[in-house]
């Protein structure tokens, strides 16, 4: 079974979001902000990420620098979820493959997730 990892700072949308993909047969696990999230994927290498961009304390972009200093977590594959613009932003070289824009529907969700893994 695929394990997800979500990090999102608004705790009910990540929890939504892995109840929906636990229902649809994937591991989930979540976090809340980067620090956890980073302390999560050093115990367990999860099969996807669903990183949320604009965060406190730690951004997604601050979660995927540090990721890159650890040639095993570079590879693990990135959902960027954002609300806000990132037109000028070229994430591909962090690992991310794909990019949705909050809000989005669950269905959009589990299509994503089913095609990535």
């Amino acid at each position: 079974m695929p394990t997800i990892l979500i990090i999102d700072d608004e705790a009910s949308i990540a929890e939504v979001m892995a109840e929906v993909l636990l229902d649809e047969g994937y591991a989930t696990l979540t976090a809340n902000h980067g620090r956890e999230a980073l302390a999560l994927i050093a115990t367990c290498r999860p099969d996807l990420m669903l990183l949320d961009l604009f965060m406190p304390e730690m951004s997604g972009l601050d979660v995927l620098a540090h990721m890159q200093h650890d040639a095993a977590l570079a590879l693990i594959p990135v959902v960027m979820m954002t609300a806000g613009s990132i037109s000028d932003l070229d994430l591909s070289h962090k690992g991310v493959i794909q990019v949705m824009s909050k809000p989005f529907s669950l269905d959009e969700l589990i299509a994503t997730v089913r095609t990535l893994l």
